[in-house]
């Protein structure tokens, strides 16, 4: 299933997570009684150290809902670059959204740009190793 989102609030998910993963950009825990917070620490999180962000993202709410929906205990959702996720009791992925995004992605290279980029690269390189060592 297919989620339609602009990149300013796939950026406002990433600044709700406490932390980050090399891997994914936000996790974040539900439960079955609709509490949401960002992931602070692996394993069960207690609960003081639960900040609450449900109402803070209307994406972020409906994906938590979808999830429960599914998973009715609730869990791990793990924002990736390019899909929503979450694991199964045997840790496989199962994917929960495929993210179609509003518009063109300003961090994708154009191709007709980057032939211009590669160009420049290679002429600071070479201007670089002309000037000399740095001493």
């Amino acid at each position: 299933m297919n989620k339609k989102i602009t990149r300013a609030e796939f950026e406002a998910l990433k600044q709700l997570a406490f932390k980050r993963h090399w891997r994914w950009p936000a996790v974040f825990s539900t439960n079955s009684k609709g509490e949401l917070w960002p992931w602070v620490c692996n394993g069960r999180t207690p609960e003081l150290e639960r900040k609450d962000v449900r109402g803070l993202s209307r994406v972020l709410d409906e994906i938590a809902s979808a999830y429960t929906a599914v998973r009715e205990e609730g869990g791990r959702i793990f924002i990736k670059n390019d899909c929503v996720a979450w694991k199964n009791q045997t840790l496989k992925e199962q994917v929960l959204f495929v993210w179609e995004f509003d518009g063109p992605n300003p961090l994708e290279t154009q191709p007709e740009n980057r032939e211009e980029m590669i160009r420049r690269i290679r002429a600071n390189r070479l201007r670089k190793r002309a000037s000399g060592p740095r001493g």
